[in-house]
């Protein structure tokens, strides 16, 4: 069955002849034209606005296996590239196209060259980290219409096109593909807000502040997309976070409500007493420093510590210090 999702930003080019009784008391407005074989058309109205996203079962957002960059860029022809899931749960490979507005493409898995003996289905993609569905064909090539999809991107975007299977169906699949010459594969690096790292890794790719290498802030995002740092997260178990004061998320005996052990080189509480800061690096610190294990530090009683040349046991020079 072809489900239609977000026409906004995606219009059909490609259907299929069961759509006219399918669609026919609809009230939404489709156009779709069956592949190299006569025109169909239905008719069908409403999800103008461009956020409309309805999620269906057999196409949800997950994605497996990168295929991009073992496919070969169409360039206006028809290509095909073969892969198998079998033994995944519904498949999930999928491929990224940098397609501008206006500029088409076609992708098949029963003509053309395509071909899947199992049950498939088509879905695209898009929006922060393509969770937005666009379109969604659960068709197979031996039930009902032919498991292809054929639009026009009416907004510039980066669209996934992602290889699934129906009620978890996997297995081998060649996938014919045609796009314009405007139309790029996306596998090499697509960096939406040239922060430098590729979509695959950027959790945000529309925010430039937001990546792998960014600083995690109390801001509740995840800055570093990293899940086990975010600020709402308590990483050494002490029941408080990074942005409730814990200075040191890694030891749980560091924290806020800690008690203090009189200079021994370590911040218990998250309060910095300046005489346990080794302010010149020499290794000591002012106060006569207790414990055997402060980490970095090699004793205490420093008496000029913005003097790196100043501690206990320094050589001592005829200069008057």
């Amino acid at each position: 069955m072809m489900k239609i999702l977000s026409p906004a930003r995606l219009t059909s080019t490609a259907g299929w002849s069961d759509m006219l009784m399918k669609c026919a008391a609809s009230l939404v407005v489709l156009t779709a034209a069956i592949h190299r074989t006569a025109l169909v058309f239905a008719v069908v109205a409403g999800f103008l606005a461009g956020t409309v996203s309805i999620s269906h079962a057999q196409c949800t957002a997950s994605f497996s296996q990168d295929i991009g960059g073992s496919m070969t860029d169409s360039a206006g022809s028809w290509q095909t590239y073969s892969g198998d899931c079998s033994g995944t749960y519904s498949c999930e490979h999928y491929f990224d196209l940098s397609i501008p507005a206006g500029a088409s493409f076609d992708v098949s898995l029963c003509n053309s060259g395509g071909s899947a003996s199992w049950d498939t289905t088509l879905g695209v993609y898009g929006g922060s980290s393509f969770s937005a569905e666009h379109w969604c064909d659960d068709d197979t090539c031996w039930f009902g219409g032919p498991s292809e999809i054929g639009l026009t991107a009416n907004v510039a975007d980066i669209y996934r096109i992602r290889i699934g299977g129906y009620a978890g169906a996997s297995g081998p699949y060649t996938i014919a593909y045609r796009w314009d010459w405007s139309v790029t594969l996306g596998a090499v690096c697509v960096d939406l807000d040239s922060d430098g790292y590729c979509n695959d890794v950027d959790c945000d790719d529309f925010d430039f502040s937001v990546n792998p290498g960014a600083v995690e802030l109390c801001d509740s995002i995840d800055n570093d997309c990293d899940p086990s740092t975010d600020e709402s997260g308590d990483g050494d178990g002490d029941q408080e976070t990074i942005c409730a004061g814990d200075c040191d998320d890694t030891d749980a005996s560091i924290n806020t409500s800690a008690t203090e052990v009189p200079c021994d080189g370590i911040d218990s509480d998250c309060v910095v007493d300046g005489a346990e800061v080794d302010d010149d690096g020499d290794g000591y610190v002012e106060c006569s420093l207790t414990g055997a294990s402060a980490p970095g530090l090699s004793g205490g009683d420093d008496c000029d510590d913005a003097s790196p040349t100043s501690y206990p046991g320094a050589p001592e020079n005829c200069e008057g210090l």
